[in-house]
């Protein structure tokens, strides 16, 4: 039989639970719970400074991704903003460039219409000079006749000069010559009928002559300018080419952005606004200088074709050849005055399409010319005979040998009908509006 003692001595070896076991009552490692089995218990492990560094470098490039998302929004309003801008802008610009475009044509045709209607007054002048000194050198009645018919004729001419939209040196010099030749017409119908040898007659003629040779000589200065004024306004073109381009890049640049964001690479309205702002850069810059450059062709027509300049020039020199004849004439001066005709007409004779037929003639004319001139000085009879005689005939070779007909300038204007400055304008507007509804209905996709 068991001692008492025994139970209490083996209660006293049995080894005390810990304090954690006791406390929360839960079994300790490699101990059974109350089904029978065997929980196995993992101590935890610290979360040091390493490890919540690399948590958050973990989470950063999420974070990143993200923020491109948030920002493509604000990024195309603004866009969106500034595709309108541009557009408008681009609109703009070509309105300008067209405009001062047209208002360069309506100018450059006005100077050449005037040019060539001084132009054809100058050769009706020139003829008239040469027919009326010529007729009171040689005292021929019948001369005489036509030399009045041509002073109606070249009155008329005269008249018929618009000064509309030519310069002020122009406008000038136009007036002085109609005022010169109207003393002129008074001059040389009295001339005529007091004859040869009415000296007094032929000084007043001579004074009248020299007056309207100096007037004319500024109207062919002023005409040559104007005719030769076609250039085109490029600095207007300037223009729309810098404006118009840095839009087309902006629109070009957001087409490429939205789609790298959207993954959608055409945006039909964005394009089509694109090809209408390019549209429009290319209609201003067209616009500033197309309209100049139609009117080359009538530079170079008509009267202010070389033909008909060299006709006015002719009769210019001839002229002044004749008027070197008259009584009391400063020989030296009309010499002059017939050099510098002869030195603008080796000029245009130089021209490839001026006839051979006409150089022929007019270097034969030049050589019974200086016969003449250099008698007229000392021996004013001999002088006579040779302008009236051989210097006649050979003037009258080369003017045959040039075409006596010639069509008056009519330099067209810009095409009031169609209004490009205003249709250029809406053309950009348009070319914005698209890009802002492009932009803005890719907005309301992405959200």
């Amino acid at each position: 039989m068991s001692s008492p003692h025994s139970g209490a001595g083996a209660a006293a070896q049995a080894p005390p639970p810990s304090n954690a076991s006791a406390q929360a009552g839960s079994p300790t490692p490699g101990q059974s719970t109350a089904n029978g089995a065997t929980a196995t218990i993992r101590p935890k492990r610290k979360v040091g400074r390493r490890g919540a560094t690399a948590a958050s470098a973990s989470s950063a490039p999420s974070a990143n991704a993200a923020a491109p998302a948030r920002n493509t929004p604000a990024m195309m309003r603004r866009l969106s903003a500034y595709g309108l801008l541009a557009g408008v802008l681009t609109g703009a610009a070509s309105f300008g460039a067209i405009t001062i475009g047209e208002n360069a044509a309506r100018s450059t045709a006005a100077s050449l219409n005037s040019a060539s209607a001084a132009t054809h007054a100058a050769q009706q002048v020139e003829a008239t000079r040469v027919a009326v000194s010529q007729a009171y050198l040689a005292g021929a009645d019948a001369a005489g006749t036509e030399a009045r018919s041509d002073i109606a004729a070249a009155t008329v001419a005269l008249a018929g000069i618009s000064t509309a939209g030519a310069s002020n040196d122009f406008s000038q010099a136009i007036v002085a010559a109609q005022s010169s030749f109207a003393g002129y017409a008074a001059a040389a119908p009295a001339a005529l009928a007091a004859g040869t040898g009415n000296a007094a007659a032929g000084a007043s003629l001579r004074e009248a002559d020299a007056a309207v040779a100096g007037a004319m000589s500024a109207v062919a200065a002023q005409a040559q300018v104007a005719g030769s004024n076609t250039s085109a306004v490029w600095s207007a073109a300037a223009l729309p080419i810098l404006v118009g381009g840095a839009s087309t890049v902006v629109l070009l640049g957001t087409a490429w952005w939205l789609a790298q964001r959207t993954r959608r690479v055409i945006n039909p309205p964005l394009l089509l606004g694109t090809l209408l702002v390019l549209g429009t850069t290319a209609g201003g810059v067209a616009g500033a200088a197309v309209p100049t450059n139609a009117l080359a062709g009538a530079s170079t027509s008509g009267y202010l074709s070389p033909a008909s300049t060299a006709l006015a020039t002719g009769a210019q020199s001839r002229a002044a050849e004749l008027s070197a004849l008259l009584p009391g004439a400063d020989v030296a001066a009309a010499q002059a005055q017939a050099q510098a005709a002869n030195t603008q007409m080796n000029e245009l004779t130089a021209v490839n399409d001026f006839s051979q037929a006409g150089r022929s003639a007019w270097l034969s004319y030049v050589d019974a010319q200086q016969r003449s001139l250099a008698a007229a000085g000392t021996n004013r009879t001999t002088a006579i005979e040779v302008a009236t005689g051989t210097g006649a005939s050979s003037y009258t070779a080369f003017t045959t040998a040039l075409p006596s007909e010639f069509q008056a300038t009519t330099a067209p204007g810009p095409n009031e009908g169609t209004p490009w400055s205003w249709l250029a304008l809406l053309g950009g507007i348009a070319g914005g509006s698209l890009a802002w509804v492009g932009l803005d209905r890719r907005l309301k996709d992405y959200r």
